[in-house]
């Protein structure tokens, strides 16, 4: 759905913004970068839903965006949206779903690891593959549909919330924080592990964070891609990840 695509090029450009802020990146940068984001922010405000799904896209985004922005005159404005959007269209009959209004895209494997926010979200918002956006500080600014099911979500649902609060914070700890610190310290991570299979044994999953730079070479998202290879084991390893799986 269009709106999630949106959503998440506004996130990579939040996210941006705030690499472009800490790195020093000159005044025409940031410059920029507001008025990229301004000019999103617009879009999504004036977004008209096509589908029952979209409008609780749009519900969900933005009480999400209030609730981050609590006590700013943003929050405010996010929550009036949200709620706006409720009693417009309380009474229409929207479709259930609605049609994609963008061809479907195949990403390359390897992905490449120079993409600005609008090609990144592209990728991700029509990708079949489970994949997952993070920035610094490890939170999900994006994720495509089939990870956002893995773990009972939506897209929309999982923007915004911490790595530790979909792996747990032990996996977490042990597991993927050293592996998303090296990622942004611009090394690809590369690795096998395994996940819980429903049936009994596990399943082989091959997990590849690639360090997102735009086309300034700053580097601003991790983007976390999981490959299932097809094999399967009867014995789960001690050290087991059950992320993003």
């Amino acid at each position: 759905m269009y709106f999630r695509r949106l959503a998440t090029t506004m996130k990579l450009v939040e996210a941006q913004l705030v690499v472009a802020i800490r790195h020093g990146a000159s005044a025409r940068v940031h410059a920029a970068l507001f008025t990229r984001s301004s000019s999103l922010m617009d879009e999504l405000e004036a977004y008209v839903p096509t589908s029952q799904a979209e409008l609780r896209d749009m519900v969900g985004f933005f009480v999400r965006r209030s609730s981050s922005l609590q006590r700013t005159g943003d929050g405010d404005r996010a929550l009036e949206i949200a709620m706006k959007l409720t009693r417009q269209y309380r009474d229409r009959d929207l479709p259930v779903e609605a049609d994609q209004p963008y061809a479907s895209f195949q990403p390359a494997r390897p992905i490449r690891s120079a993409l600005d926010p609008e090609e990144l979200a592209a990728l991700v918002s029509s990708s079949p593959d489970k994949i997952a956006l993070v920035d610094e500080q490890f939170h999900i600014l994006g994720s495509s549909e089939s990870c956002a099911r893995s773990h009972r979500s939506t897209p929309i649902g999982m923007m915004g919330l911490h790595v530790a609060e979909v792996v747990g914070r032990r996996a977490f700890e042990q597991h993927k924080r050293a592996r998303l610190v090296a990622c942004f310290d611009g090394v690809p991570q590369d690795f096998p592990y395994e996940v819980e299979d429903p049936l009994g044994g596990a399943q082989r999953l091959q997990c590849r964070m690639t360090p997102i730079t735009d086309r300034t070479r700053l580097l601003y998202c991790a983007l976390i891609q999981f490959v299932d290879t097809g094999g399967s084991s009867s014995a789960v390893p001690e050290d087991q990840d059950v992320s993003f799986g």
